[in-house]
């Protein structure tokens, strides 16, 4: 798989440690990074620390403690720090689809709908009229058709 680096920043040097900042897509190996940069430099390198600032849509500035988190549950707030299912994947494309499409979606067939506008595998986000998510599908260009990959529970 390829992996993109859109921003690599050296942030503090002190020998013989060195502290980076970066932006990468999926697939990219942090712990590869420090082995090659040693490799390369002659000297060999190990990974001491690992700290993800953010995944997608999310950051540290929205994170939750572990302890708020068990709070949470025990006293019954939850639902103020939970995001909805399809929040982590606002990035991908969206589709809605007809009851008729939705429930032949949550028996595994494939549904008919516009095709994506450019040659993807990637899997595309599914919604009611009403805004249910129900799931995501990808395109078979074989048939022309949305093939479900994952399909949710009504809420």
């Amino acid at each position: 798989r390829s992996a993109q680096v859109d921003r690599l920043e050296l942030v503090k040097w002190s020998a013989p440690e060195a502290s980076l900042e970066m932006d990468v897509s999926k697939g990219f190996y942090v712990r590869a990074l420090a082995r090659d940069l040693g490799r390369s430099l002659g000297t060999g390198a190990v990974l001491a620390q690992l700290r993800r600032t953010r995944v997608g849509p999310f950051d540290l500035e929205a994170a939750v403690t572990l302890e708020d988190a068990e709070a949470a549950f025990a006293e019954g707030w939850w639902t103020r720090i939970l995001h909805p299912l399809d929040a982590a994947l606002v990035d991908r494309s969206a589709i809605i689809v007809d009851s008729e499409a939705e429930n032949a979606m949550r028996n595994g067939q494939q549904i008919g709908g516009p095709a994506p506008e450019r040659s993807t595998s990637d899997e595309v986000r599914v919604y009611t009229r009403e805004g249910v998510f129900v799931g995501l599908v990808h395109w078979d260009g074989v048939t022309g058709r949305w093939q479900p990959d994952k399909v949710f529970p009504r809420p």
